[in-house]
């Protein structure tokens, strides 16, 4: 039994690895997809570590996420 969910983990990850590199392929390598319809995986994930640091319309991702969540969980909005 543990071999075999190390094996779907496995290939859950290596799912997931694969659609990086196709998706970093079809942006970088001057495929059939520009940057400016579907951004490159490293830009996604540098302006990912922007927001999370530096604060947009006056606070920080994680503020914006635990506000969305309240909204959510209290059913306020």
């Amino acid at each position: 039994m543990g071999q075999s969910r190390t094996l779907q983990v496995a290939a859950g990850l290596g799912a997931i690895l694969a659609w990086i590199v196709i998706w970093a392929w079809l942006t970088r390598t001057g495929g059939p997809v520009p940057t400016l319809y579907f951004p490159a995986p490293d830009d996604v994930w540098a302006k990912f570590v922007r927001m999370w640091q530096r604060p947009y319309i006056g606070s920080t991702l994680p503020d914006h996420i635990l506000a969305s969540l309240y909204i959510v969980l209290t059913g306020w909005g």
